[in-house]
């Protein structure tokens, strides 16, 4: 019981950003300004603001590309090399199927944590399932 706490505090973290990715979509889009409402000089600063912001993102991938091979050569064979440091492909995820593995997981294995019950209202009333909602 007690290697089931640091666990469940986890996923509970987890469920409360899936939950928020879910209710605010907009936090996704990484979409372009409107550039119609802006004047020609706004237009032009926030153009070369992107342009910036893309060298900063291309140079941190070469770098990281760069540092990929580091890790064996020292001698350190136990490290995993994480391929999605930033996490963008779990933001590619649907965040209601990710939460239902989190609380199918929960529902298993810590049937006695009264939050377990509750993120498994939550998560299936977001998904439509309401019987699922009102299992116990």
């Amino acid at each position: 019981m007690w290697g089931q706490v640091p666990y469940c505090t986890a996923a509970e973290g987890l469920l409360k950003i899936y939950i928020y990715l879910h209710d605010n979509p907009s936090e996704l889009e990484t979409s372009e300004p409107d550039y119609s409402k802006m004047t020609s000089a706004e237009k032009k600063k926030a153009k070369a603001i992107a342009r910036k912001k893309k060298k900063a993102a291309e140079k941190k991938a070469d770098t990281q590309k760069g540092n990929s091979g580091n890790g064996q050569k020292n001698g350190n064979k136990g490290l995993v090399k994480d391929d999605d440091p930033d996490g963008e492909n779990l933001l590619k995820k649907d965040p209601l199927e990710e939460s239902k593995r989190l609380v199918a997981t929960l529902v298993k294995n810590a049937r006695h944590r009264p939050s377990t019950w509750i993120w498994q209202y939550d998560v299936s009333c977001r998904r439509g399932k309401y019987l699922m909602a009102l299992q116990v």
